[in-house]
């Protein structure tokens, strides 16, 4: 799995709903690293990248809109002014991404000094963030929504130019607007899809981002998004990771599907981040219409990876994830799956998944490690697949408490 693939897939889940997909991180990706080549080649790639992960800031605000259409650059405040900062301060998990976070930090500075997080004017904002802010600009007012003429939007954002940016960049991005092929494709919910997939072969991401370090720690920033979208999980995927990595190696299975079994434990939750925050934020027991909302993360963790279907890995990845809901007796979800028609290492995860929220403390089901065994035994053959119940509660006689420690 590349580095920039997942890139992709992580700018795609910040965008996401129970019932949509607003694209909206694709969209300004695409458009700044095709300005940012015509006026500033050394700074494409960056730009590009800085543009899909720029609002990852936004996870967890209670008053992000449910959609990205704004009358004007007046309004912008109705979102948090702390998430730029919030954005880079992620991004500096990930190796080499010192001048992407650098970007993420400054795109909403305007050239007049009158933007955020720290009023910057002028030469002080990063060439990348002033083209960042200005598509941005475009997105956000509605210019790339369907049934919108791109001229018409942009007569309400010409006023800006000379204030938040550059007459300079303002004329590049106009001139960009006789490329139609591509701003079809921008336009096109369904042709994006394949643009992206273009984009991420010619974009190359920082070499540091792209090693196998930097693509774990793009996993391990999807836990963290998860953890901050949904406060009850903190830690949890990052648990699940180790210990279905563990079952699976006891198990006798293949390196590559070790890994595949840590990654998938990783993201497992990851649809989450398209579920409303005010349902994750619900103490105790859910009503059955705000469960059924929940439930819908199964599915929207299969469409995050399925985000560029031509990709094998992304699409394996997310089948796996998205089905650790399923139970052996086919009573589950999202596909009533049964027995070995579940994915294997699905099957670990549903096991150790349903284990670390029975011990966690922030379950309401709380039970000790050994109680949670016996439930695990006691469903044993219903909710879950028997083998690996059995090989789950060996490995903890041996020393579970140890490897959860790991």
């Amino acid at each position: 799995m590349k580095a920039q693939e997942l890139a992709a897939a992580i700018s795609y889940m910040t965008d996401l709903s129970p019932n949509a997909t607003f694209l909206h991180s694709w969209r300004v990706a695409l458009v700044a690293g095709k300005i940012a080549e015509m006026v500033a080649p050394s700074v494409k790639d960056d730009t590009f990248y800085a543009g899909l992960f720029h609002d990852i800031g936004h996870v967890g605000s209670s008053d992000t809109p449910d959609g990205f259409v704004v009358p004007n650059l007046n309004v912008l405040n109705i979102t948090t002014k702390d998430h730029p900062i919030k954005g880079s301060n992620l991004l500096e998990s990930i190796p080499g991404t010192a001048e992407i976070a650098n970007f993420v930090r400054t795109h909403h500075e305007w050239l007049n000094g009158r933007g955020y997080p720290n009023g910057l004017s002028g030469r002080q904002i990063p060439f990348g963030a002033q083209i960042l802010f200005l598509v941005d600009s475009v997105a956000l007012s509605g210019c790339f929504e369907r049934g919108n003429r791109i001229s018409d939007c942009l007569k309400t954002l010409v006023q800006y130019t000379g204030k938040a940016w550059s007459s300079e960049l303002w004329a590049a991005f106009i001139q960009s607007l006789q490329d139609n092929a591509f701003y079809k494709s921008i336009l096109n919910d369904n042709a994006i899809g394949k643009l992206m997939a273009a984009s991420i072969e010619e974009y190359t991401p920082p070499n540091e981002m792209a090693t196998e370090k930097g693509i774990e720690s793009l996993f391990t920033m999807i836990a963290s998004l998860v953890d901050i979208k949904d406060h009850s999980t903190l830690g949890h995927s990052v648990r699940v990771a180790k210990l279905a990595k563990a079952v699976s190696a006891s198990m006798g299975m293949s390196e590559e599907d070790t890994t595949m079994a840590y990654r998938a434990g990783l993201v497992h939750d990851s649809g989450r981040l398209g579920v409303p925050g005010q349902i994750l934020d619900i103490p105790g027991r859910l009503s059955d219409s705000d469960m059924s909302i929940v439930r819908k993360h199964a599915t929207i963790t299969i469409k995050i990876f399925n985000c560029l279907p031509e990709n094998e890995s992304l699409v394996s990845l997310g089948n796996i994830a998205g089905h650790d809901h399923e139970r052996y007796d086919g009573k589950g979800y999202p596909h009533h799956l049964a027995g070995k028609d579940i994915p294997v290492i699905s099957r670990i995860i549903s096991v150790v998944d349903a284990y670390d929220s029975m011990v966690s403390s922030g379950s309401y089901r709380l039970l000790s490690h050994r109680g949670a065994i016996v439930r695990l035994q006691q469903n044993s053959g219903k909710q879950f697949d028997p083998e690996i119940v059995e090989e789950f509660a060996t490995l903890f006689d041996k020393n579970m408490a140890g490897i959860e420690a790991a």
